[in-house]
């Protein structure tokens, strides 16, 4: 997701896997993975290891309901509004991998990543109880700070505030914050 969203990512990802001895396949469709390699597009690769990167998909929920549900086609989240609500179940909120909320500044969805998934939860919490209580609703906003990513040992990359870094120290900052 990184990758599609600014090439920059993507290309150094590739550079530091190859260097590490992988072999990168992009824009092939999987057939089969097995514990002697991956087959794509008619080819077979042996591997005694395969790091699979696909788009996520929600989990399939099945749901009844009278009123129509909306879902998002690619990745088969629930539709849900500013406040994270189904559209046609203002009691029913959607929260994490199950919701896709559209970011008003890109257009796009929200990304499926835990910092979302529990700032998803702590507003939701607050709504539920303004429900209860007769109060406002609270819209959900996003401020990304960033990401970063480790590659192995002195590897990483990292978005930080719009600031982009690599190597080892965009591994330190990684280092320095899940210590």
């Amino acid at each position: 997701r990184v990758a599609q969203e600014d090439p920059w990512f993507g290309t150094r990802v590739e550079n530091v896997l190859k260097s590490m001895g992988a072999k990168v396949v992009l824009g092939k469709t999987v057939k089969e993975v097995s514990a002697e390699g991956v087959s794509f597009d008619g080819e077979f690769m042996p591997s005694k290891f395969v790091v699979w990167a696909a788009g996520l998909e929600a989990t399939e929920v099945e749901l009844l309901s009278k009123n129509e549900v909306k879902r998002e086609v690619k990745s088969k989240r629930f539709l849900v509004n500013d406040f994270l609500q189904l559209e046609n179940y203002p009691k029913v909120f959607v929260v994490g991998d199950q919701a896709a909320k559209i970011d008003k500044k890109s257009g796009g969805f929200y990304p499926m990543r835990a910092q979302f998934a529990v700032r998803e939860g702590r507003l939701v919490a607050r709504n539920i109880k303004a429900l209860i209580t007769s109060g406002s609703l609270e819209e959900f906003k996003w401020q990304d700070a960033g990401f970063i990513m480790s590659l192995g040992r002195r590897k990483a990359l990292a978005k930080i505030f719009g600031f982009k870094m690599f190597g080892q120290t965009a591994w330190w900052i990684h280092r320095a914050i899940h210590l």
